[in-house]
């Protein structure tokens, strides 16, 4: 037999594959098309069609991370077997695997090997690896038993344990699961379960009965208290439509229509398409109070500009995707192609009963009116719970409800600080990211992408916290990274803005055209800002404006402690805007707070290079929201990627 290296380029690849076998051999192939074995990183392909031909191939593992490669190393002809082959098409040159296991174990993916031209000997490149048809999880019914085969449990918000569990039916009314074994195992590239601590549940995107072809979507939720572990199944329907539930009107083959007023308790489930038409409200303004929940993978589609998500005064939502199945709020026709234009529709509204400013002081109880709707906000519950957004993405929303006035991507009017914010994605937006007016809402891992106005925006005595935010400008669209306001009309209005900001990593265009400030602290705002980096934008890294800004800061060597920036970096081409007549220098300001380098900060696109000054320029911040880090900016190194996976657009 002539050995791999005799490989011809010109030859096709049933010549090669010929030349490997040599003889025919008989009998049938071993049942299942390939196993991937672990040990020797060896590929076997039990049997594979080429043209007329049958081939049992092996193949040795070239590259080991993303994309996998594998070189060919044996080949035999054999007799065509009834059973699951494998397919080369020459005019893909690609051959397609319907079914792999991995150390003949129960996990079943289907892939896609695409050979690369002119390889010697043959090389192919892993092009699709994703879940076979047998699903994450199978309850078997003649042991009464779940196995889950692969869920994700987070240790990071980069990094997850990948656990493999068996638990038994306990009790069906409702359905109680318990954990029976588990054992921690490598994390397949497929599809995947997921355990969220923020609400103690584990979603599981295809659960099948007895290795059957029907599919669901479950949520199993932890019941506190039981050792070993107990999970009720909290949520369980078929991962195809079935049909419009009664709140809504249908709309094509999946699709459903949202419209008015919605003042009950609904849930939009993931095997349908949600369709807004004009405003939606959920719940009234302090009245008939209802909870909005949204499963992992579900896609909600404003039609035009008009149309808007929005929760009022006393009502929540509870939407939680998961890393690899986050929620989509995007315009119409979004094919995933980036082509949509900014403001193809209106956004996602939040409003609580947090405190505001700009009453008059006589005022007990300060409540406002949106600029855009004019809908009241604002109350005396500084800690309300709105619900919660986690693994979601907001899409090319914006668009102007009246004349100058938009909406955001995100817009948080007067929201308490028990709603939970993280992992959020904004993403083209024609006016800005996500703004806050009043309240003190919170929020970690947010990225802002592509946003046409500000990237986060405050006033009216924002109070809350944020920490691990991506702003990253496009070259040709954009403003400010941070623009701070404390109240439009009064600059010194109570309670004035006075957020904590961590481990922000803002970018602005890099265009010397296009773009505004990084940080443009003005109309009295106080923050503190810790472990930073402003880097690419284009009037200035930092601008402090208005006389109230200046006075509630202190001047540089003796500030309040209202207004103070410390272990950050800026790198612009102008890094300060200086004013004559403002009541310092700015970089008087910057340099003479701790740890402040105005210097490179060494960023391979958004994340620090290895040897970026940022791996070790930051320090605690003492409060208990914040995750201790010792670096500054929003990720700790090159590997600390969290963005990965649930944003779009972006890695």
């Amino acid at each position: 037999m002539l050995s791999p290296t005799t490989f011809i380029p010109h030859k096709s690849i049933l010549t090669v594959l010929t030349i490997f076998g040599g003889t025919v051999l008989s009998g049938a192939a071993n049942a299942g098309a390939a196993n991937f074995d672990s040990a020797s990183s060896t590929l076997h392909i039990q049997a594979v069609d080429v043209d007329a031909n049958t081939f049992d191939a092996t193949l040795a593992m070239t590259r080991t991370s993303e994309p996998f490669q594998f070189d060919l190393t044996k080949a035999v002809q054999i007799a065509q077997s009834a059973g699951e082959r494998a397919l080369f098409d020459p005019v893909a040159n690609k051959v397609f695997i319907p079914s792999v296991t991995v150390d003949n174990g129960g996990d079943e993916f289907v892939a896609e090997l695409e050979l690369v031209p002119g390889s010697n000997p043959m090389r192919f490149t892993v092009t699709k690896l994703e879940p076979g048809s047998k699903g994450i999880a199978n309850f078997d019914s003649a042991t009464s038993t779940l196995r889950i085969k692969a869920v994700d449990i987070p240790v990071s918000a980069s990094k997850a344990n990948t656990v493999d569990a068996t638990l038994k039916l306990v009790g069906t009314s409702p359905f109680l699961f318990e954990l029976t074994d588990s054992a921690v195992v490598a994390q397949p590239a497929g599809e995947r379960a997921h355990f969220d601590p923020a609400v103690n549940k584990v979603f599981i995107p295809k659960v099948t009965i007895d290795n059957g072809s029907a599919a669901s979507f479950a949520e199993l939720e932890l019941v506190p208290g039981f050792n070993p572990m107990r999970f009720t199944v909290t949520r369980l329907h078929s991962t195809e439509f079935t049909g419009c539930p009664e709140f809504s009107q249908p709309l094509g083959e999946n699709a459903c229509l949202l419209s008015g007023s919605i003042t009950q308790d609904v849930t939009l489930s993931n095997e349908i398409l949600w369709v807004l038409s004009g405003g939606v409200d959920i719940g009234g303004d302090n009245a008939q109070p209802a909870t909005l929940t949204i499963e992992p993978d579900t896609r909600i589609v404003g039609q035009a500009g008009a149309d808007f998500l929005y929760i009022n005064r006393g009502s929540k939502i509870n939407a939680v995707g998961t890393p690899q199945h986050p929620i989509i709020f995007t315009g119409p026709a979004d094919d995933d192609t980036d082509a949509l234009t900014p403001g193809a529709w209106g956004g996602v509204v939040i409003a609580g009963n947090a405190p505001v400013n700009g009453c008059n002081t006589s005022v007990a109880v300060c409540v406002q009116f949106d600029e855009a709707l004019t809908r009241p906000y604002g109350g005396n519950e500084a800690n309300e719970n709105s619900g919660i957004l986690k693994y979601a993405q907001i899409r090319f929303a914006g668009n102007q409800i009246r004349p100058d006035q938009e909406l955001n991507a995100l817009t948080l009017l007067g929201v308490g600080s028990g709603t939970t914010i993280d992992f959020v994605q904004l993403h083209k937006g024609s006016d800005d990211g996500i703004e806050m007016f009043g309240g003190a809402v919170n929020f970690k891992h947010v990225v802002t992408t592509g946003i046409s106005d500000d990237n986060v925006d405050w006033g009216q005595g924002w109070t809350g916290k944020a920490q691990f935010v991506l702003m990253k400008q496009i070259e040709d669209d954009g403003d400010n990274g941070i623009e701070a306001d404390n109240n439009e009309g009064d600059f010194n209005s109570l309670p004035r803005s006075k957020p904590m900001l961590a481990n922000i990593t803002a970018i602005g265009t890099g265009n010397p055209g296009v773009g505004g400030d990084g940080a443009l602290l003005r109309r009295g705002t106080g923050a503190n800002i810790y472990n930073s980096v402003f880097t690419g934008f284009r009037r200035s890294c930092l601008n402090i404006d208005s006389d109230a800004t200046f006075q509630n800061a202190g001047i540089p060597g003796n500030l309040t402690g209202q207004l103070t920036m410390v272990n950050t970096y800026v790198d612009c081409p102008v890094n300060f805007n200086e004013q004559a007549g403002d009541a310092f220098l700015v970089s008087d300001w910057f340099m003479t707070q701790e740890g402040n380098e105005a210097a490179d900060p060494q960023l391979n696109d958004f994340l620090p290079a290895p040897a970026s000054p940022l791996l070790s320029a930051g320090a605690p911040v003492a409060d208990s929201f914040f995750d201790a880090t010792s670096y500054s900016g929003a990720f700790a190194d090159e590997n600390d990627n969290w963005t990965k996976g649930w944003t779009f657009g972006l890695n």
